[in-house]
């Protein structure tokens, strides 16, 4: 009887768990999705509302080499930009930056990505 509880207190345990793990990739929001695939262009950006940051992804093709990636972050009152540049390893596709929102200015943001002299963007809103 006590193996059989053991098991019951086991599998409820790894129910809550789970399930606390499902509620929080739905926390989660898309804030715009700019999907621009069409025959002159290989790269797609897309950011998302993660609770306390905003993470944006850029999503291109895999190329045999390493890749100088620039994000720029303008901020709607231009006191808070940035621009970083990040290194895209070789046969990798997709690469990401993120900014906290506490304290960043309410409004329209805009993010400029630019990938071998490609350039993708997208605004979302920070509130």
């Amino acid at each position: 009887m006590r193996k059989y509880l053991s098991i019951f207190v086991l599998a409820v345990l790894f129910l809550g768990c789970s399930q606390d793990e499902s509620s929080d990739k739905n926390s989660n929001k898309m804030i715009k999705h700019e999907v621009k695939k069409s025959a002159d262009k290989n790269e797609a950006l897309i950011c998302l509302d993660e609770d306390n940051k905003i993470t944006c992804k850029l999503m291109t093709k895999r190329v045999n080499r390493d890749r100088d990636v620039e994000f720029e972050w303008a901020s709607p009152n231009g006191k808070d930009d940035r621009e970083r540049e990040i290194v895209l390893p070789a046969n990798h596709a997709s690469i990401f930056d993120s900014r906290d929102k506490n304290g960043r200015a309410k409004g329209v943001w805009k993010v400029e990505v630019e990938i071998d002299d490609e350039e993708v963007s997208t605004t979302f809103t920070v509130q």
